[in-house]
């Protein structure tokens, strides 16, 4: 049993003292589930990500819940759902899945009567900064990545709802010299303030009032849980195949028309710029290639580029489809030229080979600028509250640990939801997917009250 500990700077794994009976009774909950068990699954799910608290001192970690319908001992059975709560900084979704193979596997061979071995201990993988930062800086290559991020962030973008702005517009005193339409970003946020305290001052001159449920503390994590079955999936390849984009482009522009639905209200008319995040499994592009050999490892990084579109384009796309007289005469919703835009993006981030890159910058980040803290006091800003992206994608690709059919004995594995928290930082939306038994599962999440749940609910992520 290890547990991630440390200092300033880069953390390392040092053993615990706990003995494994500790652990089991620090890590592990059981709790039988009446009602209806969806909600009260989902209920608990939202609750793990506002209120999951880790041991630092002595671990571990990570926290599974088995929630249990009644009956699950019963000749026909019940419904159970493991709820696995880890701190994503030092467990990646991929190593999430080891680890569930792993416990079910267990669970098939006691069920069996068959023998389990103790555990091996496995070699630690090493960090992301030690396999992506073993060659010499290149000053050049980093300050080239370092000068287009800082060039992204720096055009205005959809961070917030419009619904939390002022229905007037800032009066432009030199329109003539400035003849862009107007954007969601012209119009004040209305959210409660109060004059910044302590470090904050530094960085702005209001925060949001901590009597308010928008302060960072009191907002809460929001979920939907959508999936795309087998067949729709299929005939959804076969489209990416056809325009020569992947899988997880397609879901990006999905997410990306679907947080247009949300972010935007009735006064907003023009383009506006969408900041994606967009997820990458790392082991693809290690010098050596995956080095965790199948352990538990943080190997995720990430990249972004930005996408314009109309307001409220997720319905437009979605009427466009049900009635194709009302499509425009240039093509309606360009939903794979963004695709193919996102594509576009991603192969540059590649080609230019910028894993390291970012790997550094954001190492640079943390150690030297402690970017944690800066996030931490920004998390109150009035203007963002807490948000750096419009959206956030990442797919995990699919399940293959075990049986086609997701059979260990008289277990099934049915599906898999995952997400990260967003309610003190994050994006305005995301989106976090995962293919279980050839169905594609997403996972939207946002933050409330910034995104409200019927918001949430009524977004057209999948559809």
């Amino acid at each position: 049993p290890l547990f991630h500990g440390g200092q300033d700077g880069r953390w390392r794994w040092e053993p615990t003292g706990l003995s494994n009976e500790g652990l089991t009774e620090r890590g592990l909950m059981v709790e039988d589930v009446s009602g209806d068990f969806d909600a009260k699954c989902k209920e608990h799910f939202e609750q793990s990500l506002d209120k999951t608290t880790f041991d630092f001192e002595n671990g571990p970690l990570w926290k599974l819940r088995l929630l249990r319908q009644p009956g699950f001992r019963g000749p026909r059975g019940g419904r159970s759902a493991m709820l696995f709560s880890f701190v994503h900084s030092i467990d990646d979704q991929k190593s999430a899945n080891i680890l569930l193979h792993d416990l079910l596997s267990h669970m098939e061979a006691a069920e069996k009567g068959d023998p389990i071995e103790d555990p091996k201990p496995a070699a630690l993988p090493a960090s992301l900064e030690d396999v992506f930062l073993q060659d010499e800086l290149d000053v050049q290559k980093l300050a080239g990545y370092a000068l287009s991020q800082a060039s992204a962030g720096a055009v205005p973008f959809m961070k917030v709802p419009s619904a939390l702005r002022a229905a007037e517009r800032n009066v432009r005193k030199n329109f003539g010299l400035n003849p862009a339409q107007p954007v969601a970003q012209e119009r004040n946020m209305t959210v409660p303030t109060a004059a910044a305290e302590g470090n904050a001052k530094l960085l702005m001159a209001e925060a949001v009032s901590s009597e308010s449920d928008f302060w960072s503390e009191s907002r809460k994590n929001v979920v939907s849980f959508r999936s795309l079955p087998a067949q729709q999936l299929s005939q959804l390849r076969q489209l990416c195949r056809e325009n020569n984009v992947t899988m997880s482009m397609a879901v990006a522009t999905a997410a990306l028309l679907a947080t247009s639905d949300i972010s935007n209200d009735d006064m907003d008319f023009a383009y506006e710029a969408y900041r994606v995040l967009l997820g990458v499994d790392m082991r693809r592009f290690a010098p050596g290639g995956d080095w965790t050999q199948g352990t538990m490892a943080y190997a995720s990084g990430a990249l972004d580029f930005t996408l314009r579109l109309l307001p409220k384009s997720g319905q437009a796309y979605a009427a466009e489809h049900e009635n194709t007289s009302i499509r425009s005469r240039i093509g309606g919703v360009p939903f794979w030229e963004l695709a193919r835009a996102a594509d576009f993006a991603v192969r540059e981030w590649v080609e230019k080979g910028y894993a390291a890159e970012s790997t550094r910058l954001f190492d640079i980040g943390i150690r030297l600028l402690r970017m944690d803290n800066i996030i931490r006091e920004t998390a109150n800003d009035p203007s963002t509250l807490g948000r750096a992206y419009s959206v956030t994608v990442s797919n995990a690709g699919i399940y293959s640990q075990g049986p086609d059919n997701g059979s260990y004995g008289s277990l099934r594995l049915d599906k898999i939801f995952f997400g990260i928290s967003t309610a003190i930082s994050g994006s305005l939306m995301s989106a976090s997917c995962l293919t279980v038994n050839g169905d594609l599962l997403i996972t939207a999440h946002s933050a409330a009250p910034v995104v409200n749940r019927s918001d949430m609910e009524s977004s057209q992520i999948s559809e």
